[in-house]
């Protein structure tokens, strides 16, 4: 998990309790009044919250660090998303807009909770190669946005500068498919065929060599191609790299494709990617159980995500657990705030900090009965 700049400050933020809000985002300027009179009320539950659970609290600061987004119109329209999270304390609040649906809710904790939020920050960073018969147009990604790459001028991105003079087919005579030929559309004589397709071999191991060399192998980052099928059975051969991705395809000529179309279908491959991301995860569980690599007591797990030991935790989504972890690996159970304080929040914030990973599922898709599943990195016995 490669956690941003804006959570890595939150998770090292002090001074608790900490106030979190979740709103469902208002999707036009007419549905903002509601979003303003829910954060009004949300803040008027989370003062009575507050005075029950942590009466020593200051609620005059949170209310006048949380009312500046009360009015602030460009807060409520910006950025995208279906829930807008707000998470502060006293002194600062830290603004997030995820693209999972929550119902209006608030709570207080002694740490920030992040459990809504941790989804988001799942990575899946990835490349879209638009392949022409005789161009490329090269895309970067995640799960929620999608932007073209502006190629330098020594790119190979049509098939006339990479090959120049070496081209066979110049003369050749094609019927398009829309502008994409493919192979099979040629007419002439079988030579000048051949020779058209000798161009887009040689053409696309040069795409290929340019793509993963400059844009690929750095982080390993997946290929996703967007093309006709058998344009992609040829790059593949040439290609010969465990990178371009085989679950993740678009099937379709790019050249009458604009940006937003390209975005659109790239963005309609992720629910297959986080189900492909689930089976490993299964992988990873039922290795993990093998060699007594799993924990699925919530309380057992706390020694191992203190020592490092947590590669991966995953949580069932709105599960609760008492409990308060403090800084030196303390567990409080038996004080109020600890009976309000969700441990599992604590542990996930630990995990993240000692360079694990979590991810929270629903009951259906846990690999236990369990609402919390470690896989550790090593063995240790635990009393």
């Amino acid at each position: 998990m490669q956690t941003n700049t804006d959570l890595l400050n939150l998770l090292h933020a002090n001074n608790g309790p900490f106030l979190t809000l979740l709103i469902k985002r208002p999707n036009d300027p007419a549905s903002v009044s509601q979003a303003k009179l829910t954060f009004k009320n949300l803040l008027k539950t989370a003062a009575t919250m507050m005075t029950k659970s942590f009466p020593n609290a200051n609620w005059e600061n949170y209310q006048s660090r949380f009312d500046e987004y009360q009015d602030n119109n460009d807060f409520w329209l910006s950025e995208t998303g279906k829930t807008i999270a707000l998470i502060g304390n006293e002194h600062q609040v830290f603004t997030y807009h995820s693209n999972r649906e929550f119902e209006d809710q608030v709570s207080i904790s002694h740490r920030p909770n992040i459990l809504p939020i941790i989804n988001d920050e799942l990575e899946f960073n990835y490349l879209v190669l638009a392949l022409n018969h005789d161009s490329f147009i090269l895309y970067r990604g995640d799960q929620h946005h999608l932007l073209p790459i502006n190629l330098p001028a020594d790119a190979p991105d049509t098939l006339t500068k990479a090959l120049g003079d070496e081209i066979d087919g110049k003369s050749v005579n094609v019927t398009a498919r829309g502008h994409e030929p493919a192979f099979g559309a040629f007419h002439g004589h079988n030579e000048k065929s051949a020779e058209v397709q000798k161009d887009k071999v040689n053409y696309y191991q040069q795409v290929a060599d340019y793509v993963l060399t400059n844009f690929a192998q750095y982080d390993q980052r997946k290929v996703i191609l967007f093309g006709l099928p058998e344009n992609q059975t040829i790059f593949k051969q040439v290609a010969k790299s465990s990178l371009i991705d085989e679950q993740l395809h678009i099937d379709l000529s790019p050249a009458k494709t604009d940006f937003y179309e390209v975005e659109k279908q790239v963005l309609d491959l992720m629910p297959r990617w986080f189900d492909g991301m689930l089976a490993d995860l299964k992988q990873e569980y039922d290795r993990a159980t093998s060699k007594q690599l799993m924990l699925d007591d919530p309380y057992n797990i706390v020694e191992p995500v203190m020592n490092h030991q947590v590669e991966q935790l995953i949580i069932q989504e709105e599960s609760h657990v008492q409990g308060l972890l403090l800084d030196d690996g303390i567990l409080i159970t038996n004080t109020a705030e600890a009976k309000q304080n969700n441990l599992l929040n604590d542990l996930t914030i630990f995990t993240i900090l000692r360079g694990g990973k979590v991810i929270t599922l629903p009951a259906d898709k846990m690999p236990t009965k369990s609402n919390m599943v470690a896989l550790l990195r090593y063995a240790k016995d635990f009393v």
